[in-house]
């Protein structure tokens, strides 16, 4: 009984030096106390991500999409697309035009713009991503059947300038063109008119396969360029 009291009461010691310690830490050195506690937290972050390198991630979905199709915009439909999907330009939290697929762009004129594309993109089909891509995706969004960017894509006139150049030039100035082809996903030039294709993009995601009604399955794609 004696060992056993002696035990506890150096245990209680222990555990009242320790949270005295943590007490006088956060009082009296906060700057030290943050830093401590940022490191632990990076330590135990990291060693859970190398746990976890190999393990499937799940996420459920309200409303399962009847089809990844590009064109599409039901939002069922397009937060399972952008996984594999992107466009030339994206918007940010505030709406700001930030890069996608087009690293560069501008006006040469009140109804030309003129955009670069992003060197050294692939698609999962280990194609490279060229201006007649764009085109092909372009063309696909304004008479693809189904599409509902038809009226974002018409009146829009494509011309390469090169691999990696190319010009669309509207009917009328518009200045809010970048914000209209944020919608627009790239996909490669054999899908522009076909009715049903496995999804092939140049996002973080390469589709595997899908069960209807149960679920996709998609793999990290190690060739992505972000």
């Amino acid at each position: 009984m004696a060992q056993f009291a002696f035990i506890k009461k150096l245990f209680f010691s222990l555990a009242y030096s320790v949270a005295l310690a943590v007490i006088v830490a956060f009082l009296f050195f906060p700057k030290e106390w943050h830093a401590a506690k940022e490191l632990l937290s990076g330590i135990l972050y990291q060693t859970s991500v190398e746990k976890a390198d190999t393990a499937e991630l799940k996420i459920g979905l309200i409303t399962y999409p009847t089809a990844i199709e590009p064109t599409s915009l039901d939002p069922s439909v397009r937060n399972v697309a952008l996984q594999i999907y992107e466009p030339l330009v994206k918007l940010g939290p505030y709406f700001q035009i930030q890069p996608g697929l087009a690293l560069a762009w501008g006006r040469v004129s009140p109804t030309v713009w003129r955009i670069e594309l992003r060197p050294d993109v692939v698609f999962h089909n280990k194609h490279p991503f060229t201006v007649d891509d764009v085109i092909s995706s372009f063309n696909r969004a304004a008479n693809y059947p189904a599409s509902e960017l038809k009226a974002t894509a018409s009146g829009l006139t494509l011309e390469a300038k090169g691999k990696r150049v190319l010009e669309i030039t509207t009917r009328k100035p518009d200045p809010s063109l970048l914000q209209k082809i944020s919608q627009i996903l790239m996909l490669p030039t054999e899908h522009e008119t076909k009715t049903t294709f496995s999804p092939v993009g140049t996002g973080p995601y390469k589709f595997v396969s899908a069960k209807q009604g149960l679920h996709f399955l998609f793999e990290r794609y190690p060739g992505y360029w972000g």
